[in-house]
């Protein structure tokens, strides 16, 4: 059996809650109130900590270039959520994986 957070959601957009919820685990403040939320469903927990990491590390904006960076990454993980990807952010992708946030 495929792990759970790696295994893509069969249906995609607007009409699957679980791919629309994983989603808005890339929007500054909701993502720690879904983290907390659906700590039972790992698929939408793997993108609401990729949103928290985003959120904590968007102090870095004032640095324009990696502001960009970060904005980059948010967008791209709120598209793979939303088509129900898996997606580990890189770099940080693994740290958080390894320590249980």
């Amino acid at each position: 059996m495929q792990d759970p957070i790696t295994q893509k959601t069969q249906n995609t957009g607007f009409n699957n809650t679980r791919n629309l919820i994983a989603a808005l685990g890339y929007v500054w403040f909701v993502c720690v109130v879904i983290l907390l939320w659906k700590r039972d469903d790992p698929f939408i927990v793997n993108h609401a900590k990729n949103g928290t990491a985003l959120f904590v590390l968007s102090i870095l904006w004032f640095i324009p270039i990696l502001g960009f960076i970060i904005l980059i990454f948010e967008v791209y993980g709120l598209y793979q959520a939303f088509v129900g990807n898996p997606y580990k952010l890189p770099l940080i992708g693994d740290w958080l994986e390894k320590y249980k946030i």
